[in-house]
């Protein structure tokens, strides 16, 4: 618990940002997420797409 104070102590309120670092890496690049992002926002017909759900029957 000292070392909480003695960094609180050092530098102030940033000692409670976690900061992550790690975790899985990223499976999208920035531009594949702007691609999914734009599909996903524009309507089917301007896709040539008659439909917002395929038929399932």
């Amino acid at each position: 618990m000292r070392d909480v104070i003695d960094r609180f102590d050092e530098i102030g309120l940033a000692c409670l940002d976690p900061r992550w670092a790690g975790g899985r890496p990223r499976l999208l690049s920035d531009d594949d997420e702007d691609f999914v992002i734009q599909t996903a926002t524009t309507r089917p017909t301007t896709l040539g797409q008659p439909f917002t759900v395929p038929e399932s029957r």
